[in-house]
């Protein structure tokens, strides 16, 4: 098997081959120019495609650069991540990103970053910052180009230069991801006083259950199945790494308590993924209080090189021009539903790619927070998820059913 290093050395010859195999059995454009992309034939040729970024993706989810320390669970099978300030985290988050975000990157007055542990609710969020901003609604690929992810190096992420380049774009007002704990290069203390957290906090047996199945879909990332783990026992076993803090983005209990010290800053915004549910609608007015109004230009440049131009209804327009009434709070609702991100997800040629090649196997959106709430965690882990709580975040006085949702037997 080629390596992505090899994958680079493929002459015209295989291009063309691509090409007319593509034509031959009619594959869509969008992904051919994936394939292309990803032959890298120079990379002067593929930045011209999509599909540069993704031959990187592939590139560090299993070569990391060399004097990247990778992370070995004790607990668990290898899940091919790296270890970063002491943090498990993706193969595609390296010491070198972090630093630069500490020391040199620009950031801008208004900057709002979505902050939330794995599988908190993170996309829905930056979906509704996106649409409150003028962009319009999409799905997991989409919402990383209006809402960036700064931390990780290659993949679904702008360049450091592109990143740095938007602080001067005229009307442009960022959005960002981060999985990051409220230290480094998230301290709210590091952070520029008109820099705002929206922070998204999930009990932490939802979070479970939903980031199993996260790690079995995405294949490319994690690298494991189900038959990686000894007698087959995927579930138990990844509780006990999501306990022991072995997990992407480390202890559940000690990323919540270091977000909830700061809880009463003017700049954070704290976000419960229930009330969420409960209440999509008030979320939506939550948070464009909180953020404030977009800027007027009808024209704004996106981290693709593309530019983006908002055409959309009268209900659409108002939003960007004074508070929201409640028609069009329903308008960026409808745009932020489950059923509409998994729609703009299924006709996304990145997604549909990552799925043909095996890499995603399943949805990035499998459910509205449901399925994961018929999964059952046994009494026994229940009891180490109560126990957690009273070591990490009940001597900070935070209460428990913001964290755990089952009953004190």
């Amino acid at each position: 098997m080629f390596s992505c290093w090899e994958m680079n050395r493929l002459c015209w010859c295989g291009a063309v081959a691509a090409l007319l195999l593509a034509l031959s059995v009619q594959v869509p454009a969008g992904i051919f120019v994936y394939m292309l992309g990803y032959l890298q034939l120079s990379d002067r040729f593929a930045s011209m495609f999509p599909g540069f970024y993704l031959r990187k993706l592939m590139k560090f989810a299993s070569d990391p650069p060399a004097g990247q320390t990778r992370f070995v669970p004790k607990t668990g099978p290898f899940l091919n991540g790296n270890l970063v300030r002491g943090l498990p985290v993706p193969a595609f988050v390296l010491d070198a990103r972090i630093d630069w975000l500490e020391a040199e990157f620009k950031h801008r007055d208004e900057d709002v970053w979505v902050a939330t542990y794995a599988k908190s609710g993170t996309a829905w969020v930056q979906n509704i910052v996106s649409l409150l901003r003028g962009w319009p609604g999409g799905g997991f690929g989409k919402v990383q180009v209006t809402c960036p992810w700064p931390e990780i190096s290659y993949g679904f992420s702008p360049s450091a230069e592109s990143l740095q380049e938007s602080v001067e774009w005229p009307g442009y007002r960022r959005c960002h991801k981060s999985h990051w704990p409220q230290r480094d290069h998230m301290s709210l203390d590091r952070l520029p006083r008109s820099s705002k957290v929206v922070w998204v906090l999930r009990n932490a047996e939802s979070v479970f259950a939903s980031y199993y199945q996260h790690i079995l879909d995405k294949y490319g990332f994690y690298r494991v199945e189900p038959d990686d783990f000894p007698g087959g026992q995927s579930w138990d076993i990844l509780f006990d790494m999501f306990v022991n803090g072995e997990l992407d983005w480390g202890c559940y209990f000690e990323h919540a308590a270091s977000w909830w010290k700061v809880r009463d800053r003017p700049n954070l915004l704290l976000l419960r993924f229930g009330e969420m549910k409960e209440d999509h609608a008030g979320t939506i007015h939550k948070i464009s209080n909180f953020i404030g109004r977009p800027a007027d230009e009808k024209c704004l440049p996106m981290h693709d090189g593309t530019v983006a131009c908002r055409d959309c209804d009268a209900a659409c327009k108002a939003v960007f021009n004074r508070s929201l009434n409640q028609s069009e709070i329903e308008w960026v609702r409808s745009q932020s539903t489950f059923s509409a991100m998994k729609k703009h997800e299924e006709t996304d040629d990145m997604m549909k790619f990552l799925g043909r090649i095996g890499w995603f196997r399943g949805s990035h959106f499998r459910s509205d927070g449901s399925k994961e709430e018929k999964l059952q965690l046994k009494p026994e882990q229940l009891a180490r998820l109560q126990k957690r709580y009273e070591e990490v975040l009940e001597p900070l006085g935070m209460p428990r059913e913001l964290v755990l949702s089952h009953k004190l037997p």
